[in-house]
């Protein structure tokens, strides 16, 4: 609304916004608040790693220690320069980078993100 008030020389207010999307998030794939007291959370809740919208790697046990700690991983072909979702079964435990032929975190998530239904 400012911009178009700047544009036009005058100013300008909203007297509503509905957002109807949000990164790969769209309106269709919510539901209402007061729906969600009878709902399989399970089944309705987004997949954390598949919102993100990039590269999914699937840990060791060993990865996962490393992780943890913030220690690199070894890459393993992923692309360079960009998000790496990390899970460890149903939980997403980073969002890390690939550098020369290594993993760096770019955020870590020690407790996780259950919630993981399938690597891609």
């Amino acid at each position: 609304a400012r911009d178009i008030g700047l544009e036009l020389g005058s100013r300008a207010h909203l007297s509503g916004l509905r957002r109807t999307s949000s990164g790969p998030v769209r309106l269709a794939s919510c539901i209402p608040l007061d729906a969600l007291a009878e709902a399989d959370l399970d089944k309705i809740c987004l997949d954390p790693a598949s919102v993100l919208g990039c590269c999914v790697r699937t840990l060791s046990s060993d990865e996962v220690a490393a992780a943890a700690q913030g220690k690199r991983i070894a890459a393993h072909g992923e692309p360079f320069d960009e998000d790496i979702a990390l899970v460890a079964g149903d939980t997403l435990v980073g969002v890390w980078r690939r550098r020369a032929e290594s993993l760096v975190s770019a955020v870590n998530l020690p407790e996780g993100v259950k919630g993981v239904r399938h690597a891609r």
